[in-house]
């Protein structure tokens, strides 16, 4: 079982147990936290909110992703993909496709993570 796992395994475990799975930190932290958080990820949805990439061959047109983005940035049309440019990288359509054909940083999906196999 490698570190990262370890660490999922004891998040999981302790939100089970309805404890924290992280100590407060300051105010001066979380602000710094919170504003560089904005301006990076202001900055990063600009530049990716047009590079949502879908493998057509995976792709069945199931439209789950188009219902599940709030920012209505996925539409279908003849079974395809198509996107306009408002994504805010919630990734919401890439972790819930059924066939793990989305992918917002890279060219090709990797394996998704989900809780359940911690569980």
């Amino acid at each position: 079982m490698t570190k990262v796992e370890q660490k999922i395994r004891k998040s999981v475990q302790l939100l089970k147990s309805g404890k924290p799975t992280q100590e407060r930190i300051g105010v001066l932290y979380s602000m710094t936290g919170f504003f560089g958080h904005r301006m990076y990820f202001g900055y990063k949805t600009k530049k990716y909110s047009y590079k949502l990439r879908v493998d057509a061959d995976k792709c069945i047109g199931c439209g789950k992703c188009g219902k599940l983005c709030p920012m209505n940035n996925i539409k279908f049309v003849d079974k395809k993909v198509v996107q306009n440019n408002k994504c805010t990288m919630c990734y919401r359509c890439i972790n819930n496709c059924l066939k793990q054909a989305m992918t917002l940083l890279g060219k090709t999906v990797v394996e998704q993570s989900v809780i359940e196999k911690y569980l």
